[in-house]
C-alpha cells in the first residue's frame, strides 16, 4: 500500500512540475471544447433538412422497441465520467492524450454526421443526452456513427494494460450498443462502423500527438520536456514504447 502511493505521488510530482505537461493539458482542453461545438453543428447542420427521410433496417424492422434510457443515457455518462477521474486520480500524465482521443472522436463524428444524412429509425425513442436546438428541439439525425458505442470503446485502448477495465469496457460497448438498437436510436451500421471509427480516431491521436502517446506509455518520459504539439519521433524500434500495444 506504501508503495502504491509512493507512485501515485511520482506520477503526479512529475507531471505537475513539467511545462510540457501544463501546455498540453491546456491545448487538451481547447481540443475537446472544441470538438464538442463541432460535433454539436454537425448534428444541427444535419438536422436542418427536413425531409430527410427514414430508412428501413432489416435488424431493427424485427426488434421490439423498448425504452433502456436508464441504461442507454447513464451508463455511459458514467463510463465517461469514470474515464475522466480514473486518468486524473491515478495516471495523471495520461490525462491530456485521453482528452485528445476524445475530442478526435467527436472531430470524426461531427465530420461524418455532416456527410451523411439520414432521417432517424421508424419508432425511435430518443435519448436521455442534453442535446436540445434552442432548448426545444431534440437531435435526431445524428445518427452515423454511435456515440454510445463509440465512447465505452474508446475507453477499451485507453485502458489496455488493464486488462479488467479493458474487459468490462468492451463489454459495456457492446451492451450499450445493443439497448441503442432496442430504442431504435441508431441504425444498425450505425453501432457497426462505431468500433472501426473509434480505432481510427485512437490511432490518429496517437500518431498526431506523439509525445502524449509516449508518456501515456511511460510517465518518466514527460521528464524530456519534449515538444509542445508533441509531433517528435518515436524511439528506435527496440525501446519498450513500440513493442507493447498497436
Amino acid at each position: 500500500m506504501k508503495s502504491f502511493f509512493k507512485t501515485l505521488y511520482y506520477r503526479h510530482l512529475t507531471a505537475y512540475t513539467r511545462r510540457y505537461y501544463f501546455l498540453s493539458l491546456i491545448f487538451a482542453f481547447i481540443l475537446w471544447e472544441f470538438s464538442i461545438r463541432y460535433m454539436f453543428e454537425g448534428g444541427s447542420f444535419a438536422e436542418s433538412f427536413p425531409y430527410t427521410p427514414s430508412v428501413h433496417d432489416l435488424l431493427l424492422d424485427h426488434l421490439p422497441t423498448i425504452d433502456m434510457n436508464w441504461l442507454s443515457t447513464y451508463g455511459i455518462e458514467w463510463a465517461i465520467k469514470f474515464t475522466y477521474i480514473f486518468s486524473l486520480v491515478f495516471l495523471p500524465e495520461r490525462l491530456p492524450f485521453v482528452l485528445k482521443a476524445f475530442a478526435m472522436f467527436k472531430i470524426f463524428r461531427g465530420s461524418f454526421i455532416v456527410l451523411l444524412h439520414v432521417g432517424h429509425p421508424y419508432g425511435m425513442i430518443p435519448d436521455g443526452f442534453d442535446n436540445v436546438i434552442g432548448g426545444t428541439h431534440y437531435l435526431t439525425k445524428d445518427l452515423f456513427f454511435s456515440r454510445h458505442t463509440g465512447y465505452i470503446f474508446l475507453s477499451v485502448f485507453i485502458f489496455w494494460d488493464f486488462k479488467l477495465l479493458r474487459y468490462l469496457f468492451l463489454v459495456g460497448s457492446i451492451v450499450i450498443g445493443s439497448t441503442t438498437l432496442f430504442m431504435h436510436d441508431h441504425y444498425t451500421i450505425d453501432v457497426l462502423a462505431a468500433f472501426p471509427l473509434t480505432f481510427a480516431a485512437f490511432f490518429v491521436t496517437k500518431e498526431i500527438f506523439k509525445s502524449d502517446w509516449l508518456a501515456y506509455r511511460d510517465p518518466s518520459y514527460i521528464k524530456n520536456e519534449p515538444g509542445f504539439l508533441s509531433l517528435t519521433p518515436y524511439p528506435d524500434k527496440n525501446n519498450k514504447f513500440d513493442k507493447n500495444m498497436f
